[in-house]
């Protein structure tokens, strides 16, 4: 699970779970890269949603929500997250 790949919907960046493990010291945990784009944690701050550069700083949680995958837990819970990378 920790290579799949996901994509940002704001900026089209391609992250796994695994590149989120060096921000940890930030809040980064693996499950970030199903919600936010690593330019949040990687230096990238500054990058503004919809401006063409990758990655930005989009977080599914934030006003707008893009995110176009709704994933089921085993309780029931839904999830909404980025799309999967094919």
């Amino acid at each position: 699970m920790m290579q799949w790949k996901f994509v940002c919907p704001s900026c089209g960046h391609v992250q796994r779970p695994e590149d989120f493990r060096p921000y940890k010291d930030r809040g980064a945990t693996p499950n970030s890269a199903l919600i936010e784009c690593i330019g949040r944690y990687d230096g990238h701050m500054h990058v503004h949603i919809g401006s063409g550069e990758s990655p930005c700083n989009y977080a599914s949680y934030g006003l707008f929500n893009f995110n176009p995958v709704t994933v089921t837990d085993e309780d029931g819970t839904e999830h909404r997250c980025f799309a999967f990378k094919e």
